[in-house]
C-alpha cells in the first residue's frame, strides 16, 4: 500500500511599481500571458482569457498545466497550476494583486504550492527554483510596465479600449 506524502508550502511577495493600478494590470497581464495563454505578449495591450480557461506549456522536462481560477480587473488574477517534472509533481496557486499605494502601485502575491512525494525529496530545489520564478515575474511585470510606456500614444489607446486599462 503506497502512502502518498505532500507537503504544502505558502511564499507571499510584493514589490511596489511606480504606474496607476490599470498600467501595472495590463504589465503584470503580459508578464503572466508568457509561456501561459499566449505566444503574442509583444502585443502590448495584453490578452486574458476568461475565468475557467485552461492552458498547457511544456518547457524542458517540465510540463505546466494551469487554469485561470479568477479575474477581477483591474486588481486581482489567481491562477491554479501544476508543474510535472517526472517523477515530482508541484501544485500552485497563484493570487497576485494589484493595490494602489502612495506613491504608484503594489503588486502582491500569494502563493501555495504543494509538493508530492517526490518533489518533498527535493524541496530545497524546488523552494529555490519558484522563489527565483516570482522575483522574475515581478522583473517582468517592470520590463512590461517600462516597455508600455516608451511605448507609442496608439498602444496605449487599444490597451485602454482592450478592457484592461480603466480608471
Amino acid at each position: 500500500m503506497a502512502i502518498e506524502t505532500t507537503v504544502t508550502r505558502k511564499r507571499q511577495l510584493d514589490e511596489n511599481f511606480a504606474g496607476t493600478v490599470s498600467e501595472v494590470f495590463v504589465a503584470l497581464s503580459l508578464t503572466l500571458a508568457f509561456r501561459r495563454w499566449s505566444s503574442a505578449t509583444e502585443s502590448y495591450f495584453g490578452f486574458l482569457p476568461a475565468p475557467g480557461a485552461r492552458y498547457r506549456h511544456h518547457v524542458g522536462s517540465v510540463l505546466r498545466v494551469g487554469r485561470v481560477v479568477e479575474i477581477i480587473r483591474p486588481v486581482a488574477v489567481t491562477l491554479k497550476e501544476i508543474l510535472h517534472d517526472p517523477p515530482c509533481r508541484v501544485g500552485i496557486t497563484m493570487r497576485w494583486r494589484v493595490d494602489p499605494v502612495a506613491q504608484g502601485c503594489a503588486v502582491r502575491l500569494h502563493a501555495e504550492y504543494r509538493l508530492n512525494h517526490a518533489a518533498v525529496l527535493r524541496a530545497r530545489h524546488w523552494d529555490r527554483r519558484l522563489l527565483l520564478h516570482f522575483r522574475n515575474q515581478f522583473a517582468f511585470v517592470d520590463r512590461n510596465l517600462r516597455r508600455l510606456r516608451d511605448s507609442e500614444p496608439t498602444t496605449r489607446t487599444a490597451a485602454a479600449s482592450s478592457g484592461l486599462m480603466h480608471d
